[in-house]
């Protein structure tokens, strides 16, 4: 804990009592305030990891109940595009709205994609569109199933109609955490292998694409690889088969084209997602990894990737062994951002209070959303200030510590007053964002620490 500073100006004649309580630098004043004078306080705050389950990061599980076997802050839900396109120009999101309430009754946000064609399912084109002589191919792998011709016309407005009508309702749902893009290829996952003839043609993509782009405006996207024109739209990428699939040694791995599309540096402003390869979910943990079990470092793909969330279902249908927990917590701690308000500085006049934190990002992405930032102001646990601050929580990158600063105004008189820092999540009900702090007092704010002001 740093000191705590006092200064004055000399024609002011004064007596200051400090004290050190709890830990926190606190500052007493006795005597009377001109209104150009001022105290200033400082001290560091002790870094604690923050939990697993932070908003809108971590592991998560298919849509579903499994509290207590691993935390988390999202699930996962797929669609049909069948099941939210009726006919031609008719919509039934009731599916997707039931999905989101659901989710959110256990506090978690929902990743969502909608799918054309699933393996081992049904097909998901509408029927109108089949019986109006839209090409079905039949395969056999992965299951079996019919992949539409994607470059058919009628198809594609349809799917530019249905994008179009899907950001009307739900663009900035703050139920909804990412969408991912979807909709071509098999499971949406933009391939067709081993019918590679048949996936759709570079300007499909790019209509899609664009559409996605045009339409969603607050909600945060992502697709599978830099296909078409994506390195130039405001979309991250997924890795769907990460710890397999990811690092640079073979050319069609992940952050091999992400390196060829020039965009390892988009999770910067864009988020990295995906989905831990199903056969690892589990045996990643174990110590050690078993011999049969092929797989890539699971830390360097973090490092490498930049990578927020990943759907691990399977590590989420029985608790793992308390070892194997343990790690796995630690595993998806490692993903998205983790910040620390290391040091508060407090300037306290007649007028209001100066506060400036400085902040740190530990972790290896940003918080993709401007989520509301409020200073609480109290005294013996009554709320006397709700303060909005106009900082924005996506300016704090890893490895580039920043200073929040601004003026609460007000008149603040007598004893001792505690400052908290709060992050809101938009969505009633939402897990709370925590600091990586040790002083969190309650899962909804941060306690910044105690100052005293003029009787």
């Amino acid at each position: 804990m740093s000191p705590a500073r006092i200064s004055r100006p000399v024609r002011a004649k004064l007596t200051i009592a400090v004290f050190l309580l709890a830990g926190l630098g606190v500052v007493v004043w006795q005597g009377n305030m001109r209104n150009d004078e001022q105290i200033v306080q400082e001290w560091t705050l002790e870094y604690m990891p923050a939990p697993a389950d932070n908003p809108l990061k971590g592991f998560f599980p298919y849509r579903g109940d499994y509290a207590g076997n691993f935390p988390h802050s999202m699930e996962w839900e797929h669609f049909s595009l069948n099941q939210l396109v009726t006919g031609a120009g008719t919509y039934d999101f009731a599916p997707l709205e039931q999905a989101l309430e659901d989710c959110a009754l256990r506090g978690h946000q929902v990743v969502v994609r909608v799918h054309v064609d699933y393996p081992s399912k049904e097909t998901g084109v509408p029927k109108y569109l089949i019986n109006a002589g839209v090409e079905m191919r039949r395969y056999e792998e992965y299951g079996g199933g019919l992949s539409p011709d994607y470059d058919d016309e009628r198809l594609l407005e349809a799917l530019e109609a249905f994008i179009a009508e899907f950001a009307k309702r739900y663009d900035g749902d703050p139920r909804l955490g990412f969408i991912t893009v979807g909709l071509l290829g098999f499971w949406g996952e933009w391939h067709t292998y081993p019918h590679e003839g048949w996936f759709a043609g570079e300007a499909t993509q790019n209509r899609v694409l664009q559409s996605y782009s045009d339409h969603f405006n607050k909600t945060q996207l992502l697709v599978r690889r830099p296909a078409g024109r994506s390195p130039s739209l405001s979309m991250g990428y997924h890795d769907d088969s990460f710890a397999f699939s990811t690092l640079p040694s073979i050319d069609w791995h992940f952050v091999s084209q992400l390196r060829r599309a020039a965009v390892t540096n988009h999770w910067r402003r864009l988020p990295i997602g995906g989905e831990l390869r199903p056969e690892l979910q589990k045996r990643l943990w174990q110590q050690p990894i078993p011999s049969d079990v092929k797989h890539e470092n699971f830390d360097e793909c973090v490092q490498m990737t930049h990578c927020s969330w990943l759907l691990a279902h399977e590590i989420f249908t029985e608790r793992l062994p308390d070892n194997e927990h343990e790690i796995a917590s630690a595993g998806a701690r490692s993903l998205g951002y983790e910040i620390h308000v290391s040091k508060v500085s407090v300037t306290s006049t007649n007028t209001g209070i100066h506060l400036d934190l400085a902040m740190e990002n530990r972790g290896v992405a940003p918080f993709y959303y401007d989520w509301r930032v409020a200073v609480l102001v109290r005294n013996e646990g009554e709320e006397l200030v709700s303060h909005e601050m106009p900082w924005k929580l996506t300016e704090i990158q890893p490895g580039k510590p920043i200073n929040w600063s601004d003026l609460i105004s007000g008149e603040f008189h007598g004893g001792g007053k505690e400052l908290f820092l709060l992050v809101e999540n938009p969505m009633p009900n939402g897990l709370p964002f925590r600091f990586a702090n040790r002083q969190h007092e309650t899962e909804e704010s941060l306690r910044l620490g105690k100052i005293s002001l003029r009787p």
